[in-house]
């Protein structure tokens, strides 16, 4: 290829750094950018990194949940938390909340639902 032609030897090692470097910034972004809420009518998310979005589900209208976990966030304790609906895009997804969290999100949400689930 002529690009890395042109490139001294280390060009290459050089473009991997700035492209790992962007990459770590994005991520520690993201990071930040996580989070979810309750109040009294509604359910609250946000994510995202460099276009952030927030989602509002009203509570009542939620007639589910789904709890996914990966490998990876199986051994980090996180799980991605799911609230179906009926309405809109049918569902509301908070990521990369811990297990315990999510669990006592969706039964506070949802008072009631998850009492046939839990020990």
């Amino acid at each position: 290829m002529w690009i890395f032609e042109a490139l001294p030897w280390w060009g290459p090692l050089a473009v991997l750094a700035v492209v790992g470097l962007l990459n770590l910034l994005i991520a520690e972004s993201a990071w930040r950018n996580l989070g979810h809420g309750l109040t009294d009518g509604h359910v609250i998310v946000q994510t995202g990194a460099v276009i952030r979005s927030r989602e509002v589900l009203e509570r009542a209208g939620i007639i589910g949940w789904t709890l996914d976990q990966s490998f990876f966030q199986r051994r980090l304790g996180l799980a991605d938390l799911t609230a179906t609906t009926a309405a809109g895009n049918e569902r509301l997804l908070a990521p990369n909340i811990p297990v315990p969290l999510a669990v006592d999100l969706a039964d506070r949400a949802t008072p009631g639902m998850l009492d046939g689930f839990r020990a």
